[in-house]
This record gives structure tokens, sequence and C-alpha cells, in this order.
């Protein structure tokens, strides 16, 4: 069993879609996949063909002991624990209960999805530092931050690569903080360059890249995963390649692998 927290420093990296993305690779793999929004935006629903309208979800019945009562089956081996549509009194109160228990709080409720060798939580978290963030950092196995390819995700990597953080938690040697550098622009010399950079100094903890592709962006639009709307593309290849690291980095192969349909080994 594995928690995986996935953060970013910042808004607007394609955080999200990389997590519904790595969620079906992973689930592809042979993980038992639970998908937990931690965002109140509520987005990581919008990739799974979920009803827009649709307000259910663990926010607005936080004290509960098991949030896996939330949780939506979308697809073979990967269901999606929505965070909900809530009031502000709602939102204020889940925060304050993670921010006074942290991971005593946090660990009984991802518990129930957590059951077996070959369960995996991966939790979407909202931008900068949060009340979940902080308690996810306790518990989580890996902890991955997501960049892009530009000027301001470079000022930031000295930081990620020295202090092993980005915010106000310094990792444990045995949970270094991992990055991947997301929507890398191939044909941009600024974002080439940043790309090698990075590769060069961020060599050991660097995760993987994933190439900008614009058919990660109509995958979203057809509320589908990039393996299947296109299992061809450079998108796909790049997300199951990272899939595969953090399924040998979390417990080796499984053993019988679900690839995703189209994607070579």
């Amino acid at each position: 069993m594995a928690l995986v927290a996935v953060s970013s420093p910042k808004g607007g990296v394609g955080k999200t879609t990389l997590v519904a993305n790595l969620g079906v690779a992973l689930a592809g793999l042979g993980w038992q996949v639970s998908l937990v929004d931690f965002d109140v935006q509520n987005a990581l629903r919008l990739h799974f063909d979920l009803p827009i309208d649709d307000p259910a979800g663990y926010a607005g019945h936080a004290a509960e002991t098991d949030w896996a009562i939330a949780a939506r089956p979308v697809a073979p081996g990967l269901r999606l624990v929505p965070y909900g549509q809530v009031e502000q009194r709602q939102r204020l109160r889940l925060d304050g209960l993670l921010a006074e228990g942290g991971a005593k709080f946090l660990g009984p409720r991802l518990g129930a999805m957590l059951t077996g060798p070959r369960a995996m939580v991966i939790a979407d978290t909202a931008p900068g530092p949060t009340p979940a963030l902080a308690a996810l950092e306790d518990l989580a196995d890996l902890r991955i931050a997501v960049l892009l390819s530009d000027a301001t995700s470079l000022a930031l990597l000295p930081q990620a690569v020295a202090a092993g953080r980005f915010f106000h938690r310094p990792s444990s040697a045995e949970r270094p903080l991992q990055l991947i550098l997301n929507q890398i622009n191939v044909k941009r010399r600024l974002s080439r360059d940043i790309a090698a950079f990075v590769h060069q100094r961020a060599e050991g903890v660097l995760l993987g890249t994933v190439r900008q592709d614009e058919a990660l962006a109509e995958a979203v639009a057809q509320q589908d995963s990039i393996f299947g709307y296109a299992p061809h593309s450079g998108a796909a290849q790049d997300i199951m390649a990272i899939a595969r690291r953090v399924d040998q980095s979390l417990g080796g192969r499984a053993a019988a692998v679900r690839v995703p349909h189209g994607v070579a080994g």
C-alpha cells in the first residue's frame, strides 16, 4: 500500500490533469488506486465524466472516519473521492480539523483506501501550503511537486533541491521530494534550456518530464484520459514512464500488468 501526495508551489501547472492521468496509468500497472481531491475547486472529477452538478464528496462529512464512502468507481482499478460542493463553513471546518489534528486526523480517514499490498491513494492538493498538505507530508510514502518548464519554476528549483521542500516542512531522508517537470514546449528554446538545466541540477530528484501536448487538453474536454483519447501521443508515453518509475519505487511490478491500451511497454 502507498500514499502519494502531489503538490505544486503555484497554480496553473497542470497538476490535476497530471494526477488524473497518472492514476489511470498506475491502475493499468496493477494498483488499486483511489484519487482523493483536496482542492476546494473540486476539479478532479471533471476528468472522469462525473455530472458537473453532482455535489457529492467527503468535505461535507469531514468528521466521518471513512472517506471511502464518497468514492466513485471511474475506471478498472481506479476510483475517485471528490472534494464535493460545500458551503464556506464546511470548508473552514475541514481545514480546522486538518490543521488541528494533522496526520492523526487524516490517517484513519484514508485508511480504508489503503488496505491490501497494491492499494494506493494519490492525493491531489491545492496549490501552495495548506492544512491538507501539511498532514499529508507526515503520512506520504512519496511526495511529488509539479513544476513548469518556465522561469518562475526555475527560480524555485534551488529551494526544492537544496532543502527538499517548497513550504515549511523539511523532507526526511526516506521520503525526499520528487519533481515532475510538466508542459515542456520543445519548440521554444527557453523551455528546452530550462528542461536541460533541471535534468542536470536535479537529476537525483527528477521523477520525470512531460512534454506540452494538445492531446492532453483535448482529452480533458472529452472527459477522458490521455490513454483513452490519444494513447500513442507523446504525453501518454511520458506519463506512463513516470508511472513505471512510481511503480518500481513503491512496490515493484504487479503480477498481472494491465497497461492502458495502445501504450507501449
